[in-house]
């Protein structure tokens, strides 16, 4: 009955530890997305074109928040299959697979 604990509560780490990692970097992406607001100092003319900043960082940001919010996507909802059908190892995840599939096969 531990060992079935343990077991659970480390899949249930690795779920929230994705959805961590999922919520962060939308957060990121959402910051990044509000447009930067430029306001004149007392003599400045105010329809003027605020400084842009380097395309090829902002890309490279983009890219990768992108990314990371993508991976945590998938990690959560693998983790979260993973959790549901009890599995830990890559090895019982292909055990319940084939499992499943020849059960269907069985029944047709």
């Amino acid at each position: 009955m531990e060992e079935f604990k343990i077991r659970r509560k480390q899949q249930m780490i690795r779920f929230f530890s994705s959805t961590v990692i999922t919520l962060v970097c939308t957060k990121l992406i959402l910051r990044r997305l509000q447009l930067p607001k430029y306001v004149p100092s007392m003599f400045e003319l105010n329809y003027i074109r605020p400084p842009i900043t380097t395309v090829k960082k902002d890309l490279i940001n983009a890219g990768m928040l992108t990314t990371g919010m993508t991976l945590g996507v998938f990690s959560m909802i693998f983790f979260g299959t993973c959790w549901n059908w009890n599995v830990s190892t890559l090895a019982e995840l292909k055990d319940a697979l084939n499992s499943g599939t020849t059960d269907d096969k069985q029944n047709i």
